[in-house]
């Protein structure tokens, strides 16, 4: 449960991401499974929450992540 927990507190957008790759990588050759990650990195480098993330490193906060 304290895995969950900490899964749970990283942007939603980033794990929904990393489940959909999961579930590619388990039925695909390993070129596809890039092309997969590939295209899925370039969604979430252009999300509100990718910013937020690194505005709050720079920050030394918290993030609060927006799902968007």
């Amino acid at each position: 449960m304290a895995h969950a927990r900490t899964v749970a507190r990283n942007a939603p957008l980033a794990v929904i991401a990393a489940k959909r790759a999961l579930r590619v990588a388990a039925g695909t050759h390993r070129a596809e499974n890039l092309d997969f990650e590939r295209k899925l990195f370039n969604e979430l480098a252009l999300s509100e929450d990718r910013n937020e993330g690194r505005r709050a490193f720079r920050e030394k906060r918290q993030p609060v992540f927006k799902g968007r």
